[in-house]
């Protein structure tokens, strides 16, 4: 079994995306810009 890392902030900005329904709605939520959430998304 391998060992996996999870970055908890890019959990939260994944979940937020899902939970709001679009990276708009999310980046809304956390008032801030698309291209961030994007971004950190990718990442």
């Amino acid at each position: 079994m391998s060992e996996t890392n999870l970055d908890l902030k890019l959990l939260m900005v994944f979940v937020d995306v899902v939970d709001a329904g679009s990276f708009t709605a999310a980046a809304n939520l956390r008032d801030t810009d698309v291209a961030y959430i994007s971004r950190q998304i990718k990442s």
